[in-house]
């Protein structure tokens, strides 16, 4: 345990849930300024019991010390445990197995965004850049469907990039995929989240319908409430629905103008429920009429492109304003305006309303 604590330093305590005892005993013991012939430190056993361990170098250059036979018991990683947190971290449907793949690559996970195509998630356990490209090539061979592969190099490398992407693959890192939660949860980050978007949009199935380029591969038993969008930027958005991740843009969901290559009123309208977290208040009586107009569009475009039937942002009589059945947020956007998206003569979004009603400072009901 002493090696993994001199390792991991302050992360130690939390990377001790993911390690094991074995039964075997260390044969050494770190020194604190490692260099001479005689380091690490050998540990010494007693037949009383006592455990030492000893610096042998000719002139000693660190104290012995005084062990608990606790001290020198090898912990190892628990591999499987590990992979078990990466495949809820992202979402994705634990199948863990180290066999039938290159030497030191467990598979993590498997998810079936369709029911004839499905993405894998492995992992590397080494970190040599010639293993690393054998350990893709391998893969690339015995894998038919993309793929995402973890490593335990802190940097990306490009000779990878461009062998994975080739077969619509992607390699990350560990320290860029994952950080540990204050609970000591492994959570995913962006990058990683991301990634599985990516990978997800290279099954999708094209769409020839409605002018979408795709679809979201709803799961059969999901609902409106299933779903959760997240938008990143003016023209970025996450949708989430239960162990499904996309990176969503309006030409996905056929929301920007094909000559203009600007988003449509129906985007706009959408980024904007992410600044009410879904609310859209009533407007003034002579505006009623194309707003309710522009509504009804969106959620013909919102049902078409994730293949659900049901309203997706109903009216609230009691409230007075429609109301989206889904979770919609969005992180720093700004207010959108008319010049946001392409004006089109039956589509019509009027910028003193988007002024009045959706700032991020403006009274919600």
């Amino acid at each position: 345990m002493a090696e993994w604590q001199s390792r991991a330093g302050e992360d130690c305590d939390l990377l001790e849930l993911l390690l094991r005892p074995t039964q075997r005993l260390a044969r050494a013991y770190h020194c604190p300024t490692p260099g001479g012939l005689g380091c690490p430190r050998r540990i010494v056993l007693h037949e009383n019991g006592d455990v030492f361990a000893v610096c042998a170098n000719e002139e000693r250059s660190c104290d012995t010390l005084s062990l608990e036979m606790a001290d020198i018991i090898v912990y190892e990683m628990d591999v499987r445990q590990l992979a078990q947190r990466i495949a809820g971290a992202l979402e994705v449907p634990f199948s863990f197995s180290d066999k039938n793949y290159p030497h030191g690559v467990i598979k993590i996970g498997e998810d079936h965004p369709y029911h004839d195509q499905s993405l894998q998630v492995f992992m590397a356990l080494h970190g040599s850049r010639e293993k690393l490209r054998s350990t893709a090539l391998e893969l690339s061979v015995l894998t038919q469907s993309p793929f995402l592969l973890l490593i335990l190099t802190q940097e990306r490398s490009t000779d990878l990039d461009s062998l994975l992407s080739k077969r619509k693959s992607i390699h990350l890192p560990m320290d860029q995929a994952f950080r540990f939660g204050s609970y000591g949860e492994l959570k995913a980050q962006q990058p990683a989240t991301f990634a599985l978007a990516s990978l997800r949009n290279a099954l999708a199935p094209q769409a020839q319908n409605r002018g979408l380029t795709e679809l979201f591969p709803t799961p059969a038993s999901a609902s409106w409430k299933s779903l959760i969008l997240e938008f990143h930027a003016d023209e970025l958005m996450l949708a989430k629905c239960g162990s499904v991740v996309r990176r969503v843009e309006p030409e996905h969901m056929g929301m920007k103008n094909r000559k203009s290559g600007r988003p449509t009123h129906q985007w706009t309208m959408l980024r904007a429920l992410a600044i009410t977290e879904g609310t859209l208040p009533l407007p003034a009586p002579e505006e009623q009429d194309r707003i309710k107009k522009q509504k009804s569009e969106l959620s013909r475009k919102l049902k078409a492109y994730f293949q659900l039937s049901h309203e997706p942002i109903p009216w609230k009589q009691g409230k007075k304003y429609w109301e989206a059945e889904f979770q919609i947020r969005g992180v720093n956007l700004r207010e959108p305006t008319n010049d946001d998206s392409e004006e089109q003569t039956d589509d019509v979004w009027d910028d003193e309303y988007a002024s009045r009603h959706y700032s991020p400072f403006a009274a919600h009901p």
